[in-house]
């Protein structure tokens, strides 16, 4: 699960991950959608939206597969 905040010039927060502006974190955690949404809404964030290959990739680098 991978989720991301946009942060313009600052740095990303500890544990998270920057690429091309935007601060992703990878959870290990098994939440259900519902629960990760929330979870991301409590962190001022939301669930990633894949928005091009490198990006899939980048995903894909810092993820394991099911």
């Amino acid at each position: 699960m991978a989720f991301v905040r946009s942060n313009g010039t600052q740095c990303c927060p500890v544990n998270w991950l920057e690429y091309e502006g935007s601060c992703y974190w990878f959870s290990r955690s098994g939440k259900t959608w519902a629960d990760a949404d929330r979870y991301c809404r409590l962190e001022s964030a939301h669930l990633v939206v894949i928005n091009s290959w490198e990006e899939q990739k980048f995903i894909m680098q810092h993820t394991n597969p099911f």
